[in-house]
Order: C-alpha cells, then structure tokens, then sequence
C-alpha cells in the first residue's frame, strides 16, 4: 500500500500525536517512523545524544532506506556519565558513498565507511 509523502508540518503533527498518546517517539527514532510512515528518502541523517546507528528501512515493495543517527554532545556535558553510557566521545566522521546506478531496492546502493581512505577506495572503484 503506498502512502503519500508527508510535509514537515505533518510528521510533526504525527509525532506530537504519538507522544501524546504515550508513545513517547524521540527525535532520533523519528526519522525512521516518518520512514515508514511515507517518506521515501534514500538517505536521511539525524543527531542523538549517546548513539551512533546505521539503519535500513525496508519499505513493503522492497524500497531500502538509509537511516544513519548520529552521536553528538558526549564530549560536551555530562550525559554519559549520568546515564552509565560508554564515556564522553564524539561520533567518529561517515564516510556514505552512494552509487546512483544501483537499484533503489539494492541493499547496497549506499554504504557507510568508518575510515575515509577506504571509503576513497571503495569510491573509485566504482567511478
């Protein structure tokens, strides 16, 4: 069943409804709910306080998005010590290289690298 894509005002609109019906949908987790609930982004990148994640999103005809959350302010407060969380560190740099000729449903159409020689590497090859 496809689902029409939504505007900003209307994924805000959604998850005010969710957290006021207890569900609590936090900023991070929402990208992948406005995912699945229409948005057919092949990359989408958002913040979280504590965790670094890479997602994928399979949509029901096979569509395959990108989630990639990424950790930020560790260094910076103290949320990490309050929390029992790994210590205060900042998100390491992704590297995301996309190949536009692959098809949208390729698992593999964009990968995330975590060292940007090999990510350069993995790029020309490609190219």
């Amino acid at each position: 069943m496809a689902t029409a894509p939504m505007d900003d005002e209307e994924v805000k609109r959604r998850v005010d409804a969710w957290n006021q019906a207890g569900r609590n949908i936090s900023a991070a987790h929402g990208m992948i709910r406005a995912n699945r609930e229409g948005w057919r982004d092949h990359l989408m990148i958002g913040g979280h306080i504590h965790q670094d994640e890479p997602r994928m999103v399979s949509h029901p005809d096979g569509f395959k998005a990108r989630i990639c959350q990424v950790s930020a302010f560790k260094e910076f407060d103290n949320y990490a010590d309050v929390g029992g969380l790994n210590g205060p560190k900042i998100s390491p740099v992704w590297d995301l290289v996309a190949e536009p000729a692959a098809d949208e449903n390729d698992p593999d159409r964009i990968k995330v690298f975590w060292d940007s020689d090999r990510a350069e590497k993995y790029f020309r090859a490609i190219a």
